[in-house]
């Protein structure tokens, strides 16, 4: 019998090393002869922490690609562009900083997230001759050591003179620069590595095209809202038509932006599940305690492999959701059955999480809808609750008959959501403060999907919540018809959206 911990030792000069301990007990004479065996499990660790790096990489990529989408301000989505570039990156400071529209010679930081960013957002530095400049003009990003002392740069007013490693790249695509990203990490933190610098270059990119098609889009629609307003001449119908025109452009642009990101990540993915898939059942058999740790990092990479076709999907979900497309069938759900599957889904991480959940759904509790989408509502609740809720805790799933509608609730006894994220929850790419603060994995998409799900059903969904837990409950019509539905659903202004 063996027992197997993971532990770091720490050498005599300081260093950290990760070991495998396996304590096993073998019989002799006296009754039994203990032997640990002690493995460095630094390179093990080391390409567990490269897997978990890129996938941080990738999840961050598609989610200002799936800001295109999300309809908020161009402010809006600099914001989450300078949020994601500093997390994803570890920094403690990001700086999006944008041309003066008045002053070519002239740089305003337009966003600023983390240390000193109220004293450096709004601020101005030189075009000629800034950090910033320097990476707009010569295309290309720059690793400055120390940020902060670097005689060659001039920096912006406010910028914390404890800065080190900065990492500079420029706001560009096909050919087009906008602006620039910077992300800066204190002192006594490591320079930014060479995946780091080819992760924010992909990023940038990424990040210039939803800038520039969401720029596009709202001036084509303010000279058309222009337009209209002043009048209906010949001169201005024909300008109408042009707008009308632009604005389609921008949504067929948008449409091919999704179709590329989908199949630039979808693909490689597909492939990569299958083959780990196929490693993970031919190396079963073996039992040695190497061929363990191979398939372990095999088991990590498939999990983040899945959580990023999970993204892309929510991005087709979205695409899905907007078009009005969300229901494709119509049929009887028997929601005992559908309950049980999504108990079976989340099973492994319950267990994992040392959490109990239990079902009350009476058997022959039954409605009309879209089965695959009303499992993935559900779904996306429990997920929920098996995120938030510490060790020890319990979730709840019910279901009861209330007149012509079901509700369908998810309970659990997690951290408790405030008032002011309460009522943002259901909107696109929302995290809440707490969720940032417990760096729980997530794309902010879950809950906007399933509140877009419920309505597609006729339905409304609500939260409650207090410091003991949180209570989302769908109410759902049986017989599945939105247009009827509609007419006894509870109203918007009785639900917490």
């Amino acid at each position: 019998m063996s027992d197997r911990q993971h532990i770091v030792m720490r050498r005599a000069d300081g260093i950290e090393i990760p070991v495998d301990i396996e304590i096993c007990t073998l019989p002799d004479a006296d009754g039994g002869l203990v032997v640990a065996t002690i493995r460095d499990a630094s390179r093990r660790r080391k390409v567990e922490l490269a897997a978990n790096r890129e996938q941080e990489f990738q999840s961050a990529i598609g989610q200002v690609s799936a800001a295109v989408f999300s309809g908020e301000s161009l402010d809006e989505t600099f914001r989450l562009i300078t949020q994601l570039a500093r997390q994803s990156l570890r920094g403690d400071l990001a700086l999006l900083v944008l041309p003066d529209p008045q002053n070519n010679n002239i740089l305003h930081v337009a966003q600023a997230d983390g240390l000193g960013q109220g004293e450096l957002a709004g601020s101005s530095l030189p075009a000629h001759g800034s950090m910033a400049g320097f990476t707009m003009h010569n295309h290309e990003s720059v690793l400055i050591e120390n940020g902060a002392d670097d005689p060659r740069f001039f920096r912006p007013a406010g910028w914390p003179p404890q800065m080190g490693a900065t990492l500079v790249a420029p706001l560009q695509a096909r050919g087009e620069v906008i602006g620039s990203l910077t992300i800066a990490r204190l002192r006594n933190r490591p320079i930014f590595d060479p995946a780091e610098i080819t992760f924010i270059t992909t990023f940038a990119e990424k990040a210039t095209l939803v800038a520039v098609l969401e720029n596009a889009r709202a001036s084509a629609a303010s000279a058309l809202e222009m337009s209209v307003t002043a009048g209906q001449t010949a001169t201005q119908l024909e300008l109408n038509r042009e707008l009308i025109k632009k604005l389609e452009d921008v949504d067929r642009t948008k449409s091919e932006f999704l179709s590329r990101v989908s199949h630039e990540l979808r693909a490689p993915l597909t492939s990569i599940i299958g083959y780990v898939e196929i490693l993970i059942d031919d190396g079963a058999a073996d039992t040695s305690q190497d061929h363990g740790a191979e398939l372990q990092m095999l088991d990590t990479v498939d999990r983040n492999s899945k959580r990023l076709l999970l993204l892309i999907d929510n991005l087709l979900m979205i695409s899905r959701a907007e078009s009005e497309n969300v229901r494709s069938s119509d049929s009887e759900i028997d929601l005992s059955e559908l309950v049980q599957r999504v108990q079976e889904n989340v099973a492994p991480a319950v267990a994992k999480g040392d959490l109990t959940i239990e079902i009350d759904v009476p058997p022959d509790l039954a409605l009309r809808g879209d089965p695959e989408q009303l499992e993935r509502a559900v779904l996306n609740l429990v997920t929920n609750a098996v995120k938030f809720t510490p060790p020890g805790g319990s979730i709840e799933i019910t279901a009861r008959p209330v007149g012509d509608f079901i509700d369908i609730s998810v309970r659990d006894t997690g951290c408790g959501i405030s008032p002011e994220d309460q009522g943002k929850l259901f909107t696109r790419f929302f995290r809440t403060q707490r969720a940032q603060e417990l760096e729980v994995q997530g794309t902010g998409l879950g809950l906007y999907i399933t509140r877009q799900i419920v309505e597609t059903h006729g339905g409304t969904i609500e939260v409650k919540s207090t410091a003991a837990g949180s209570t989302f409950t769908m109410h759902l019509p049986r017989i599945g018809n939105a247009d009827r539905s509609s007419k006894s659903a509870p109203t918007a202004a009785s639900r917490a959206y």
